[in-house]
């Protein structure tokens, strides 16, 4: 500061004498080492040095020192002591230095009132009360006490170094730094501030700012208990907060971790965690939270986190505790990570993308309805687990609204309450082609589609039932699928049916149901059978034509064969008219090979519920051709935002190279790319092409070859690409002393 000036300019004021009333003249730096019993009056540019004997102490209501533009103060050991007045009040451009045990005591009232364009440093003394600043304030409380708030306009530095404060109240253009400090009153902010908390610092009350926030945080904010409805760190819009390593703790009734506006990011590391009565993370539009490995975000009542519309959410080897509740078109991927919902797990609106992967992720809610996905969202699932209690009470555990879609390529559902579906929706689409669907209840089909479903089998995917049928309407029952005025394609994958009176594939009211491969199992000894068809509605059977047989219960005779032609079809109720009948219960067993090779034997019945047979029908196909095979790596995984990605997609036949298709390689969260001008080698065609990754988190990639006038389409196995913080620049990755 300016202590060294004022030693050295000469000639020097001595003041000693007690109650002495005088104005210094500007050229002349005064020194106070005993007692000022008035006000000190510094004009322009006038320069004072109160030394360790000095004492200021004007009668009450008077100020300590009253200095004009410009001045310098020195407060070195010295004490000011004002009644009902400011110890110092300055007007613009002063520089004030309060160091060595220096002592500013003012009782209620501001200690420091100062006019624009202030600087202030106190470093190992005691200041009282308020420090009340303009526009352009820089100040340091250093190793001091400091019992005050501190009150700044636009344009201002401050820095606190093991001390503490009251309220920090500024306007714009601010940057605060808090090191080693404690706050007991709230941070409050305008726009453009840039506030940074260290590891050892806690602060008692919310931070606040209107716009533009950006905050570095790795100590600890606590909220009061006994207060209600505070945010730990509010405002309006583009907050860009880091809590690294930082808690949040917010437990009074109505308490939120974060109630911010939209365009907001916030990333949580290190260990970070906030923990909420309320909604833990609150947001509304165009917001990124990213939460990294070992944090944790809990509410006790309400969501981890909720959104509105327009979310980007990645979370990676942490945990939730409360429902994710996110309005339309917002991107969700959860890795490795737990999500524990009370009536939720994960609650999507219309256009949005979630994605789950990891073995260790895990989904679930008290209720039994852990995932509701809104019209055209979309759920893909690569691994983990989703699962609820047997002492839910859902109806679905997985709800789809019209459009939306649930791809299933690995992983387990489970649900074990009565009553709980897996699956359920309408207009909805169900793809699995891997992964384990499981329900235990009484009446918990694993997928039901009541209106314009669509469901496909393939690969190693598995549907489990072990619940029996204790409703006999039409919606009873514990089927493998149901599909009500709906399509499944079976392709592969198993349905098994241990409970008693169900079917494994139970179509009702113009469903439809085509098997070309898979297999379908059910115990007859219990009532339960692998196919049903009612009320209009059609199972189509394409197995290999000679190598169909059918085995009618009861009648002795043994599997016989149908003679069918390639591409030829037959109604099961022209070979047997008892089919047709409701009244006699009519039950066996189709037999053949599917195309792939693969046998299968499929039960079947004409009794469900007093409803009229519909129909099976049989039909011939020929030999296979040997299909394509489509395999897919990422050149760069895991990869940063931002970065250019490159798939690299070998389709092969054993005959020859699929080299005239095209390949569409597709992302859960969105993005795609294609490539129609392969390389060829022996009987594979490479194709490559690029993806951009503009949001954080894992995602399944899967590449899809078609077009082709020679060769079959096939897709690959998805995989997971991970795509890391990258291109997010931390300003705080160190802490600069000298910023102030």
């Amino acid at each position: 500061m300016q202590l060294s000036k004022v030693l050295v300019l000469a000639p020097v004021m001595v003041l000693t004498m007690a109650c002495v009333s005088l104005s210094a003249r500007a050229e002349t730096p005064i020194v106070i080492d005993g007692l000022l019993g008035e006000t000190l009056f510094l004009p322009h540019l006038g320069e004072v040095l109160v030394e360790g004997t000095g004492v200021i102490e004007p009668a009450a209501g008077e100020l300590g020192i009253n200095a004009k533009v410009g001045a310098v103060l020195v407060v070195d050991g010295g004490r000011i002591e004002t009644i009902s007045a400011n110890a110092i009040r300055t007007q613009a451009h002063s520089n004030i230095t309060i160091i060595n045990g220096a002592q500013l005591l003012t009782g209620t009232n501001t200690s420091l009132s100062l006019s624009e364009r202030a600087t202030v440093l106190v470093r190992d003394s005691v200041i009282s009360d308020n420090i009340s600043a303009d526009d352009g304030l820089r100040l340091e409380i250093i190793d001091s006490s400091f019992g005050g708030n501190v009150r700044g306009g636009s344009d201002s530095r401050t820095r606190l170094v093991n001390t503490s404060s009251g309220r920090l109240r500024f306007d714009d253009e601010v940057v605060v730094d808090v090191i080693n400090s404690e706050v007991f009153g709230r941070l409050q902010f305008n726009s453009n501030v840039v506030l940074f908390v260290d590891e050892d610092s806690v602060l008692h009350d919310q931070i606040s700012a209107d716009h533009n926030l950006d905050l570095d945080m790795r100590g600890i904010l606590l909220l009061d208990e006994n207060a209600s409805n505070l945010s730990g760190i509010g405002g309006n819009s583009n907050f860009n907060v880091h809590l690294r390593g930082a808690s949040i703790t917010a437990l009074g009734s109505g308490h939120r971790g974060f109630g911010i506006g939209q365009a907001g990011t916030i990333r949580l590391s290190e260990g970070a965690s906030i923990e909420a009565t309320s909604h833990a993370i609150e947001m509304s539009d165009s917001g990124t939270v990213i939460i990294e490995p070992g944090s944790l975000v809990s509410s006790t009542q309400n969501a981890s986190i909720r959104h509105l519309n327009g979310l980007q959410l990645s979370v990676n080897e942490s945990s939730l505790i409360g429902r994710i509740e996110i309005g339309r078109a917002s991107i969700v991927s959860i890795h490795d990570s737990t999500v524990a919902g009370d009536d939720r797990g994960i609650r999507v609106e219309q256009g949005s993308r979630v994605t789950l992967s990891g073995a260790s992720t895990s989904i679930s809610a008290q209720s039994g309805r852990v995932i509701d996905l809104g019209d055209g969202s979309l759920l893909t699932m690569l691994d983990g687990a989703i699962s609820a209690p047997a002492s839910a009470t859902c109806a679905r555990g997985i709800s789809l609204d019209s459009g939306a879609e649930a791809r299933i390529h690995g992983g387990s559902i489970h649900f074990m309450a009565d009553g709980c579906t897996g699956v359920r929706g309408s207009r909805g689409r169900v793809r699995m082609d891997g992964g384990s669907l499981t329900t235990e209840g009484d009446n918990a089909p694993g997928i039901y589609f009541f209106t314009q479903g669509w469901v496909n089998l393939s690969g190693d995917a598995s549907i489990t039932t072990t619940g029996d049928r204790g409703n006999f309407n039409a919606d009873g029952g514990a089927h493998g699928v149901t599909a009500r005025a709906s399509v499944v394609e079976m392709d592969g994958g198993q349905i098994n049916v241990h409970g008693s009176d169900n079917f494994g594939l139970l179509g009702i009211e113009d469903a439809l149901i085509v098997l070309r491969d898979g297999q379908v199992l059910a115990d007859a000894s219990k009532g339960s059978y692998s196919l049903g068809s009612f009320s209009e509605s059609v199972i189509r059977i394409l197995g290999l034509a000679d190598d169909f047989t059918i085995d009618i219960d009861g009648s002795g005779d043994g599997p016989q064969p149908v003679t069918l032609k390639e591409g030829g079809s037959v109604d099961l109720a022209d070979l047997h008219p008892e089919f047709a009948d409701e009244t006699v219960p009519f039950s066996g067993v189709i037999a053949g090979t599917w195309p792939s090779g693969q046998a299968f034997a499929l039960s079947f019945s004409n009794q469900n519920a007093n409803l009229p047979p519909g129909q099976i029908i049989l039909r011939g196909m020929a030999e296979p051709d040997p299909g394509t095979e489509t395999v897919m790596e990422s050149q760069t995984n895991p990869s940063e935002s931002g970065e250019v990605v490159v798939f690299v997609v070998e389709v092969s036949n054993p005959n020859a190279a699929p080299d005239d298709g095209q390949v569409l390689v597709t992302a859960s969260s969105g993005e795609s790319c294609h490539a129609d001008t392969p390389s060829a080698s022996g009987n594979t065609a490479t194709y490559t092409c690029e993806i951009v990754f503009e949001t954080v988190g894992s995602r399944g990639v899967s590449a899809h070859f078609s077009g082709s006038g020679q060769f079959e389409d096939s897709s690959s196995a998805p995989l997971t690409q991970v795509v890391t913080v990258g291109l997010f620049i931390d300003r705080f990755e160190e802490v600069n002393p000298g910023r102030i």
